[in-house]
Parts: structure tokens; C-alpha cells; sequence
């Protein structure tokens, strides 16, 4: 029972200090300053803190009736669960929805909320710490959002955390 009362409070505090992070102003690092740039999970996925990102949620998607955004908004700094929650939503959307990726029904992108240009994701979508949202996006114009605030609740177990992300974005892209 008291190690059930530990996990609870180190969870809290780690919520705490992510958000305190979050919170944090800092400078975006550049690549040279990063270090890490070389094979690191930011730079394969694009999403490198030297990279140039932009803030446009329409101009980056494909030009069509009605497309579906996953954003993963992340900081600089990332601990490894941060990772984790990129690996595995991106691996869950990309094989859950290959066709509509495919199609341009849905994208996939990541998004640093460090850097100046993208700190109004974090009032746009109310976000507290790196999170994963589902945009609906018409004619250029964002109808709909949704966070999916389960991810960190189910992190520990990797099948049941794609299952989430998959139902939502099925459930999402269907409405």
C-alpha cells in the first residue's frame, strides 16, 4: 500500500516539474548548441530544436475540403516518456490510417511550443505539458479540436495507448 502512496506522489510531482518546464520561459537551443542532433528521436522526426518550424496550422496542410491535423506539441527539453508519447502516437496514427495519411485526410506533425513563433498553440489549445490534439481543418479554417488527455494515464502500456489514439482518430475523422 505505502508503495502504491510513493508511485501516486512521484507522479504528482513529475506532472508538477513538466509543468513548471512548460511554464518556463526559455530560449529555444539552436542545433549547434543541441549536441544531440545527430541520429537524436527530435531529428528524425523533423522535429529537431535547431530545426525551423512554423506556427501556420492551414498553410501546412494539404489544400482540401476537410483534413484531420494530429499534433504532438512537445518543448526542448523532453524526458524519455516525452519520447515515448511521440513514438508511439506517431507509430499508432501511421499504421492505424495509412490510407488517409496517404491521401492527405490526415497529418501528422510535431510542433515546439518553445519556439516563439508556436507559443500560441499553448492558450489556442490550453496545453499544460507536451500533449497530443486533434485538429479539424476545413477549407483552411480549424473547426474543431480535441485533446487527447488519456495519453499520459496510459502510457505504461503501449497497446492500449494506440488503441486510444486510434479510436479517437477514427471517431474524430468520422464526425
Amino acid at each position: 500500500m505505502k508503495a502504491k502512496w510513493i508511485v501516486l506522489i512521484v507522479a504528482a510531482l513529475a506532472v508538477v516539474v513538466v509543468g513548471l518546464v512548460v511554464l518556463r520561459p526559455s530560449a529555444p537551443k539552436s542545433e549547434s548548441e543541441c549536441g544531440s542532433c545527430e541520429g537524436c528521436a527530435e531529428n528524425v522526426a523533423g522535429g529537431c530544436p535547431g530545426a525551423t518550424a512554423t506556427s501556420e496550422k492551414p498553410a501546412s496542410v494539404p489544400d482540401s475540403n476537410a483534413v484531420v491535423v494530429a499534433y504532438y506539441f512537445y518543448t526542448t527539453q523532453r524526458c524519455s516518456n516525452c519520447i515515448k508519447i511521440e513514438t508511439y502516437t506517431k507509430e499508432a496514427v501511421e499504421t492505424g490510417f495509412a490510407d488517409a495519411m496517404q491521401g492527405g485526410k490526415l497529418v501528422w506533425k510535431m510542433v515546439n511550443t518553445d519556439l516563439p513563433e508556436n507559443e500560441h498553440f499553448l492558450k489556442d489549445y490550453k496545453l499544460v505539458t507536451k500533449s497530443v490534439v486533434l485538429s479539424d481543418v476545413r477549407s483552411g479554417k480549424e473547426m474543431r479540436w480535441k485533446n487527447l488527455d488519456k495519453i499520459w494515464m496510459l502510457l505504461r502500456d503501449k497497446d492500449e495507448f494506440q488503441k486510444y489514439v486510434r479510436a479517437e482518430v477514427h471517431g474524430f475523422m468520422k464526425a
